[in-house]
């Protein structure tokens, strides 16, 4: 058991340093009296996290916040130098900070999902990969995360259920795939009748219906989105491409 907790230890740290820092406008915030800019301390926080000196980098990213609180990145970073020093229950608390600034952060919300893997949390584990999986259906390793999750929880033998969205929701994927789009469409509207709520769901038959060049009823389902969610950067990107669409065939 230590062994195999080790390993996904090992593999969460590995994940976080493989992360770009996130791209996120911010004004250089500076002390009064001083000329140390918030980013400076994020910079030597996340250098000396790479180099696993982790109480090191949080001191650092605790100065950057002191500067500039709303900086959701800083974070970010500060949980995953708690999680190298195994302190979970602080690494969620800074995610959540993190999500509470950046709702749709989803490097954040893969590292939150892991961490509440280690403590055994697997139920909450699953919500976060949804959410995870309702901004970015490919995130990389999400399903697979969630999979894990799901299996831990209920056992490796477990299949979903015909009775849960993610069940008709992982057939439209796989149609889709395959181009079928028709069908996957099919699967989608089987989902949102179990939930009519699931994100996933409605984006994946939205973009299905602007295959199909059906975008007035994609419309509907991308401004369903964003009236739920009005900052989801790819819903509003997918709804602009699918007006342009719907534009040009008139």
């Amino acid at each position: 058991m230590y062994f195999k907790k080790a390993l996904i230890i090992t593999g969460l740290i590995l994940f976080i340093l493989s992360i770009p820092g996130y791209l996120f406008a911010k004004e250089i915030v500076t002390i009064a009296g001083t000329d140390v800019p918030s980013l400076e301390w994020l910079g030597k926080g996340r250098k000396l996290l790479a180099e696993g000196k982790y109480q090191e980098a949080i001191d650092c990213f605790n100065k950057s916040i002191s500067i500039d609180p709303g900086d959701a990145e800083v974070y970010y970073c500060k949980g995953n130098a708690l999680n190298g020093l195994k302190r979970y229950d602080e690494a969620i608390r800074c995610y959540d900070k993190a999500l509470e600034i950046a709702p749709n952060f989803t490097t954040v919300l893969m590292a939150k999902g892991k961490t509440l893997c280690l403590q055994g949390k697997y139920k909450e584990a699953v919500v976060c990969y949804d959410k995870l999986l309702s901004i970015d259906d490919d995130y990389p390793y999400a399903k697979q995360e969630k999979e894990k999750a799901v299996k831990a929880l209920y056992g490796e033998n477990y299949t979903l259920p015909e009775n849960t969205p993610d069940y008709w929701i992982d057939k439209g994927n796989s149609l889709y795939k395959e181009g079928k789009y028709s069908d996957a469409s099919g699967c989608y509207d089987r989902a949102l009748q179990i939930d009519k709520s699931n994100t996933r769901a409605m984006y994946n038959k939205g973009n299905c219906l602007y295959v199909l060049k059906k975008y007035r009823d994609a419309l509907t389902c991308y401004d369903t989105l964003l009236s739920i969610d009005p900052h989801n950067v790819q819903v509003r990107s997918m709804r602009d491409k699918c007006s342009k669409a719907l534009g040009e065939s008139q």
